[in-house]
């Protein structure tokens, strides 16, 4: 038996003393596409989504963990480029899926778990970045289910731009810090965004069980959709569940300035295969 699977046995073990099963419900999808209104979603049906979440509902742990994965490619949330293929990531680099469980093994009850809280069976965790790192968790957790979100790209690479102008305005003229020009994060929003659903759509069929949401359709019609695609990973939402949820769409607004740069990003997405795939499915 090797390192790897000695520790993926331990982690299993650490796992189910818990009272959860071996079975997380992993919320996929790129940033700023409704992964934070599944996971909230999640937890009100019942799924356990971790103790020490951020603002954006992603517990400490897995953030961390993702954050290593990336780190270990030189790559970053907005710049994935540099991560290897999903199967490749999967099947190989050994040493960092062993590293990554030794991580899960030591902070998966002081960090996710809290021992005040009751917990289900039933768990799961989000963090945007798992659309790209799915393979080496699958290794992990061969038998974990997902739920995959996407979203029009374009209104994607509004909501990253505009999340970048927030954070710009925090920091006073002359304050010396540099920001990119708002067409360079656009082209990387964009560039993400097509990684990130491509490297998802290759791995779902991976996962033990997955549904999969189109963000504009959830919020129209989220009491139609949301009941059959959580029933597909073995979770149960009631109507006035979603109903006290509020869901929305969220308001994206301004950035008029910024017109003439959305034109290279429609033209970029109009001939996307990644765009045509999901548009397919």
């Amino acid at each position: 038996m090797s390192e790897l699977d000695n520790r993926i046995a331990r982690l299993h073990e650490v796992v189910t003393r818990q009272g959860m099963n071996l079975a997380p419900v992993v919320v996929l999808g790129m940033h700023r596409s409704g992964t934070t209104m599944l996971a909230k979603l999640l937890e009100t049906a019942g799924v356990y989504m971790g103790d020490r979440l951020s603002g954006n509902y992603e517990p400490r742990l897995f953030q961390d963990a993702n954050r290593q994965i990336f780190d270990y490619f030189d790559a970053s949330w907005l710049s994935p480029d540099r991560l290897p293929g999903a199967m490749e990531l999967h099947r190989g680099f050994g040493g960092l899926t062993s590293e990554i469980a030794r991580r899960l093994i030591e902070d998966f009850v002081p960090s996710f778990c809290n021992a005040s809280e009751r917990y289900s069976a039933s768990w799961g965790f989000k963090d945007p970045r798992t659309s790209v790192t799915a393979g080496l968790f699958l290794r992990l957790f061969p038998d974990a289910k997902a739920v995959f979100i996407h979203r029009n790209g374009e209104d994607v690479a509004a909501s990253v731009l505009k999340r970048e102008l927030r954070i710009r305005s925090k920091f006073p003229a002359g304050s010396g810090v540099l920001f990119e020009p708002p067409a360079a994060v656009l082209s990387r929003a964009v560039r993400a965004w097509e990684i990130y659903n491509d490297r998802a759509l290759a791995m779902l069929s991976y996962f033990r069980e997955h549904a999969t949401l189109r963000y504009e359709d959830v919020v129209a019609s989220p009491e139609r959709l949301l009941p059959r695609a959580f029933e597909k990973v073995g979770v149960d939402i009631s109507g006035p569940t979603i109903q006290s949820a509020g869901i929305s769409a969220e308001r994206i607004g301004g950035g008029a300035e910024f017109a003439e740069h959305f034109v290279s990003v429609r033209e970029h997405l109009a001939r996307s295969p990644v765009r045509e795939a999901l548009d397919k499915g």
